[in-house]
């Protein structure tokens, strides 16, 4: 019944305003990206790379992080893609990879 009421609200507002958010947040984004300078900072990255890449970068082996890490970048190949790296089965692997590093902490 709530699932009907849902379906029905969301679809009688979809017409009228499932795009009004476009403008506000295409304009947002593209402020924060021209007007953010990204500086090196005293840390250190645990980077978890996925092995599909679906990314397109020079840097294959720390994907850009290490001039901006000055304590350096530790690189933990994980499974899955981009998108699936942090749902089952491959999110299995990425926890038991965090926990390592916990406890190496």
């Amino acid at each position: 019944m709530l699932s009907r009421k849902l379906n029905k609200d969301f679809k009688e507002a979809e017409d009228e305003q499932i795009y009004d958010y476009e403008r506000p947040v295409i304009e947002a984004y593209n402020n924060a990206y021209n007007s953010y300078i990204l500086k090196p900072l005293d840390v250190k990255v645990h980077l978890f790379r996925v092995k599909e890449r679906t990314y397109f970068v020079d840097d294959r082996t720390y994907l850009g992080w290490m001039r901006y890490a000055t304590k350096g970048v530790s690189v933990y190949d994980v499974r899955g893609d981009h998108k699936t790296f942090i749902l089952p089965p491959h999110n299995e692997h990425l926890i038991k990879t965090i926990e390592k590093i916990i406890d190496k902490i």
